[in-house]
């Protein structure tokens, strides 16, 4: 336990408070007393975290054959340990508004944060896996927008071609046909292609949303698009702006 805690040192401690989806997670009791004991069991398991990063930071100084004894009593939700992703992760699920929904404040390695289940990332596109994508995720949709350019490199960019599909978690169906949607400026022929690129704001999971930007200079102007799936959202926002 030791060993794995230890190479937990660079990860992120992720407090993950998401909004129940019943009307009281405890038969019986009341919802004000419910929001007292969840205030209570998030306060307590904030200073666990920090002082779990604490011991983590200390033992990867001290080096190999250091050691830390911490008790901690989960007094509800729950806790995971991921260590591939190098996460301690805490889960409650409450209606208490403790913090904004899709917000989080970071302290240290720890972060307290509600409906954090968005994903962004770069991965091949499974229908096509010769075609680099970036992917926005949550717990609902995964949206495959094509990876093409940076911000000092633009290339060949058509906008019938930068969704490459939506998977649906929930009914397990894609939509993916070829060129199914495209994005143009006052109905103009030419502002439907251009040079630019694709890139993300934020990568990781843990995310409030998550989001990527296309940038298009076509010849009728040029403009940004920007894709943004809220956590927990079965929809994705899409918002053009001109380029100045």
């Amino acid at each position: 336990m030791a060993k794995a805690l230890s190479q937990l040192v660079s990860g992120i401690l992720f407090l993950a408070i998401s909004l129940a989806a019943i009307t009281l997670v405890y038969q019986g009791v009341q919802p004000g007393l419910q929001s007292v004991d969840h205030q209570a069991a998030v306060n307590y398991m904030s200073a666990a975290l920090a002082d779990l990063d604490l011991a983590l930071r200390s033992v990867a100084l001290e080096g190999e054959g250091s050691r830390r004894e911490l008790q901690i009593s989960l007094p509800d939700g729950e806790l995971a340990i991921n260590g591939s992703a190098d996460k301690i992760v805490w889960s409650l699920a409450t209606q208490a508004s403790f913090i904004s929904p899709r917000s989080a404040v970071r302290k240290g390695n720890a972060v307290l944060g509600s409906q954090l289940l968005a994903a962004a990332y770069a991965a091949p596109f499974p229908l096509q896996p010769s075609v680099a994508a970036y992917v926005l995720e949550n717990d609902r949709l995964k949206v495959f927008l094509r990876k093409a350019g940076n911000h000092t490199r633009h290339v060949d960019l058509a906008t019938n071609g930068l969704v490459l599909g939506v998977y649906q978690k929930d009914l397990a169906i894609w939509l993916a046909s070829p060129g199914f949607v495209y994005f143009s400026v006052d109905g103009q022929e030419s502002s439907r292609s251009g040079t630019g690129y694709t890139a993300l704001a934020a990568t990781g999971p843990g995310l409030p949303y998550a989001q990527a930007t296309v940038f298009i200079n076509s010849t009728y102007l040029p403009y940004f698009i920007n894709f943004t799936l809220l956590s927990g959202a079965d929809f994705i926002q899409v918002q053009g702006a001109r380029a100045e």
